[in-house]
């Protein structure tokens, strides 16, 4: 979890964390299921 929160200080992943929350909401679950190709980049 220190990871993400260190990506999200040092760039800008507010929109990113936004999107993963309604990826959560939308598919009741994880995001990496949805679109692994999206998230997988960003939480690297």
């Amino acid at each position: 979890m220190a990871v993400h929160v260190a990506i999200d200080w040092d760039h800008p992943a507010q929109r990113l964390r936004c999107t993963v929350l309604r990826a959560r909401r939308t598919t009741g679950g994880w995001p990496f299921r949805s679109g692994p190709a999206q998230v997988s980049p960003f939480l690297r």
